[in-house]
């Protein structure tokens, strides 16, 4: 199928004097990945090399009321084990705060007896009529004034925790100059193709190109979603929450940074069960983190071309087949055989030997090409941009901290929300 298809343009190619600007143009973009891999492998290795030490001296005293902010939309099947594990950390003085946009949402039958088995623990507040268009966002706008304490966590509702969470990502705070500590997940036990595609990502490119960034930007100038400890003071410093904007957690991390404060990233990876998550679902989430890293970066944004050195195996694959000399006549240097050895001609024997190269593309390679508009979603509610369609939920996956015993989920189980069935501690 290459031979026909070179037999046609190939000659083209070559008379133009194009096929040195092709190949000159793939070895600019494979450098560029090649040594994007290498930084990632680099920055990575480093960073979970060298944990933070934190003495006892400097901790000793150091054990502030905290509250867990944990706006919910919707029901995941691992809804309970996810909320008690909150209500189950190491920790003497904490609440947590849930908050509801719709009473009718299926989520609040289940925060109700939660509460019920927890009532020292939960607070719960439904009908948060929203404030703007992050409906996220305006949730925690209504749960912040009623929080007891000023060590607050911003915690997605579809994360399970260990029982060492707190300690775990409010010890930086230590640090007065520390404004903010996120935490960075990976997937686990995938059941489809895309949730596989998903765990890929996470582990190759997610965490990397975070430390990438840290590395380029001299530390952490974001933050992300999952989980972010702060205190009151560095939020109302940082200009507190924005309820219009597409990659609000994101922004506040870069906020914090503004306001003079540090952001830490945390070496607590929590990990995150894409279950059954489909290509559409992933799709949809890639292309929508794309839109916030263009809308919040800038020209930095476009450099990602350099991220995704496989999409470029299949042209590399194509230039490097041997068919685009004609004939058996060798291409000469100024064509491109001083730059790519196998442009340079046949063997002896007459036909073209392919490199042995493996044709592998990574779908999130493509989600740049898509990228032309804005907006997102948080759990189907539109982010910015309104007019536009889009389906899906804001964040599908289940985030699973350190996978205690607590927090088992080997088979995820319907909950059963019976009026005989007694509430589960």
């Amino acid at each position: 199928m290459w031979r026909l298809f070179w037999m046609g343009v190939g000659p083209v190619l070559d008379g133009l004097g194009l096929i040195a600007v092709l190949a000159g143009g793939l070895a600019g973009l494979m450098g560029g990945a090649i040594a994007f891999y290498l930084a990632c492998a680099y920055f990575t290795t480093t960073f979970f090399r060298n944990p933070p030490q934190f003495s006892q001296a400097s901790l000793q005293g150091f054990s502030p009321g905290v509250s867990i902010l944990v706006p919910c939309c919707g029901l995941d099947a691992g809804a309970w084990e996810n909320w008690s594990s909150f209500c189950n950390q190491d920790w003497q003085d904490y609440e947590v705060v849930f908050g509801v946009v719709d009473p009718a949402d299926p989520s609040v039958p289940v925060l109700e007896r939660l509460r019920d088995a927890y009532p020292h623990r939960v607070k719960l507040f439904t009908g948060l009529e929203p404030r703007g268009a992050n409906h996220k966002d305006s949730s925690l706008s209504y749960l912040v004034p009623e929080c007891r304490y000023d060590v607050l966590i911003f915690a997605d509702s579809d994360i399970c925790v260990a029982p060492d969470y707190i300690q775990t990502v409010t010890a930086p705070l230590v640090d007065p100059k520390l404004g903010l500590v996120t935490c960075a997940y990976v997937a686990h036990d995938p059941h489809s193709i895309g949730a596989a595609l998903a765990s890929l990502n996470r582990c190759c490119d997610f965490i990397p190109s975070a430390l990438v960034a840290r590395a380029m930007d001299g530390g952490i100038k974001f933050a992300i979603g999952v989980t972010m400890a702060l205190g009151r003071e560095a939020l109302e410093a940082a200009g507190g929450l924005h309820l219009n904007r597409i990659g609000s957690d994101y922004n506040l991390g870069k906020r914090m940074a503004a306001a003079g404060y540090r952001v830490e990233l945390s070496h607590l990876v929590l990990e995150s069960d894409t279950g059954q998550e489909s290509l559409g679902e992933v799709w949809r989430r890639e292309l929508r983190w794309a839109r916030t890293i263009r809308f919040n970066r800038g020209p930095i944004y476009y450099g990602q071309i350099f991220c995704f050195g496989l999409v470029y195996i299949l042209p590399l694959l194509l230039v490097t087949v041997g068919v685009l000399g004609p004939g058996d006549r060798p291409l000469p240097p100024d064509r491109g055989g001083a730059l790519f050895p196998s442009l340079g001609g046949r063997p002896a024997g007459g036909r073209a030997k392919a490199q042995p190269l493996v044709l592998a593309v990574a779908p999130a390679g493509f989600y740049e090409l898509w990228d032309l508009a804005g907006g997102g979603i948080w759990r189907s509610h539109p982010l910015a941009r309104p007019p536009a369609p889009h389906r899906g939920r804001w964040h599908h996956s289940r985030d699973l901290a350190a996978r205690k015993q607590t927090c088992s989920r080997t088979r995820r189980r319907p909950i059963d929300l019976s009026p005989d069935r007694p509430a589960q501690p």
